[in-house]
């Protein structure tokens, strides 16, 4: 069996609390002559207990992070009633079936197994009697308190995205497929593209945003609309006016990055009203 170190915990945000327990499993791997594994459910747990409105990032966008992160292998745990159902010590049991663990790396508030029964103290225990390390890292706090997923997501839903960045360590992003739009922008010479986005995702605040994305390697800054267009009726889109861009990006993979919130969403009387509030967003990016 492949000799690993186990990231514990669901990682659905990847902010910089998970990163620091990504960052320990990775220095623990080397030490240890072992791969650094990442464990996380196959699928939103949030939504599959009804208690989530999205995800902060989609199970690609997490891969991409993760390698970035170092973390080469991801245990995918099966995401339905009957596993979640196990005891805690079939959890710990199953994962060493499959696993010479070495050491487990988990945050202070790492419950597992049916109802959450299985805690820090239980798995420091069972290790015990395994000869396995475990590492427990204590919670991460940014501006006075304690990074959570569910506190990113009531700062997306505010529109307050330098603060979501400061609590990820990057900034923010969507990734989609570039679709034909209404054409509108480029009638008022501010062409934009429509990027199509996951269902998936946790809806932010709509607004008027500044960001930027890459193309063939080069970063073009953005103004980004997240919402409704009401000057022309139009219903939910995000669509971003790169600057200094163009070209034909139609059925490509975008990744748009949000760094700061411009202004709310608001409808104008005339198009050269809002050719005019463009020409200050793009002057505010």
């Amino acid at each position: 069996m492949k000799s690993i170190v186990l990231a514990l915990g669901y990682f659905d945000a990847l902010h910089v609390g998970h990163q620091a327990i990504i960052e320990e499993a990775v220095n623990q791997s080397k030490n240890l002559m072992a791969d650094p594994v990442l464990f996380t459910f196959d699928g939103d747990l949030g939504a599959f207990l009804k208690k989530s409105e999205g995800v902060v990032f989609t199970f690609n966008e997490r891969l991409e992070l993760l390698n970035g992160f170092g973390i080469k292998d991801v245990h995918l745990a099966p995401l339905n009633k009957e596993y979640l159902s196990i005891s805690k010590k079939d959890f710990l049991d199953g994962l060493n079936d499959l696993y010479n663990i070495k050491a487990y790396v988990c945050g202070d508030d790492f419950t597992f197994g049916n109802m959450a029964e299985g805690d820090v103290e239980y798995l420091i225990e069972y290790a015990k009697k395994r000869d396995q390390k475990v590492i427990v890292k204590k919670e991460v706090s940014c501006f006075n308190e304690r990074v959570s997923t569910s506190r990113i997501k009531k700062l997306l839903q505010n529109g307050r995205i330098e603060e979501v960045n400061a609590l990820l360590g990057f900034d923010y992003f969507i990734t989609g497929k570039v679709e034909h739009g209404r054409g509108v922008g480029k009638t008022l010479n501010f062409p934009t593209v429509n990027v199509d986005f996951s269902p998936e995702k946790f809806l932010i605040k709509n607004a008027v945003y500044a960001g930027y994305t890459f193309i063939d390697g080069q970063k073009y800054k953005c103004v980004i609309n997240y919402g409704q267009a009401p000057t022309f009726g139009a219903k939910f889109c995000l669509e971003a006016h790169l600057i200094g861009y163009s070209g034909n990006l139609y059925g490509k993979s975008l990744k748009i990055y949000f760094n700061k919130f411009l202004r709310d969403i608001v409808k104008f009387s005339s198009p050269e009203d809002l050719i005019n509030q463009l020409t200050k967003d793009v002057e505010s990016v």
